[in-house]
């Protein structure tokens, strides 16, 4: 879980991470991703990029993305999570194309991105959405013209990974397999299967499991429910499974956590 900090309007986010792990997912907003030391696996949509120190990438909205630090590896990374409309002239290109490759490496990043990253940090949720959005402008002037663009197309949406995504993202807290997530999609389980492993990386437990195991991360962090109730609301059977799982993916127990 990234501790991020945002501004009033929820307009702009902005963390800090070490060791990043975080599951395929999709949203509205850019992800401007930056590398202070370390290594760090970045998957967008079908290609996995692997980012070292002083490496840039930009994830444009709607595009399956995920983060993990490679085994017996560690990375400290900085990530700015950003509605397209800060982006003034650039919101439009944002929400029509994506690039064909998100990562600008160390060599070729102006020396502006690194700035505007650190200024952004030190901003915090004081600063106003006039200097939170010149900064993100300045790091897409420096990066922008580094991206072969091209247009979206409709089959985006109709994309079985992104299907998937989607519909764990709106009901992973839902009792679910992988035979009843083939149903509600209209594929196969086997086919399902293979987009798991193929494109995402994983396996559908594991995936799932992830989703719900970020959010427990967070209401342990922000609120004071019995541990027992956060299992049920992350849509674990039961406690037992919980912690069982909680501990596979975190290396602690949620009590251990919380603490």
């Amino acid at each position: 879980m990234i501790p991020f900090y945002e501004n009033r309007d929820r307009e702009l986010q902005v963390g800090h991470s070490v060791n990043m792990q975080f599951p395929p997912h999709l949203h509205g907003e850019v992800e401007l991703l930056y590398v202070y030391s370390g290594a760090l696996e970045v998957l967008v949509g079908q290609n996995v990029y692997l980012l070292e120190e002083g490496d840039f990438a930009a994830i444009f909205p709607n595009c399956v993305h995920s983060y993990r630090t490679p085994p017996e590896e560690s990375s400290a990374v900085c990530l700015v999570i950003v509605q397209p409309r800060l982006a003034g002239e650039f919101s439009s290109s944002l929400q029509k194309l994506h690039p064909l490759d998100p990562v600008v490496r160390r060599a070729a990043l102006h020396r502006d991105v690194p700035y505007a990253i650190d200024s952004l940090r030190q901003e915090g949720n004081v600063g106003s959405k006039a200097v939170f959005s010149a900064f993100v402008q300045l790091i897409l002037a420096r990066t922008m013209g580094c991206f072969q663009l091209e247009k979206n197309t409709d089959l985006n949406y109709f994309d079985l990974t992104y299907r998937t995504v989607s519909y764990l993202s709106e009901h992973y807290r839902e009792p679910l397999s992988l035979e009843t997530l083939a149903r509600a999609l209209g594929v196969s389980k086997y086919h399902l299967s293979r987009i798991f492993s193929a494109r995402l990386h994983t396996s559908f437990s594991a995936y799932l499991g992830s989703l719900r195991v970020s959010l427990a991360q967070n209401l342990l962090k922000t609120t004071s429910l019995p541990i027992s109730q956060i299992a049920l609301d992350c849509g674990f059977g039961s406690q037992r499974s919980f912690n069982r799982i909680f501990l596979e993916q975190t290396g602690e127990k949620p009590g251990e956590y919380r603490k």
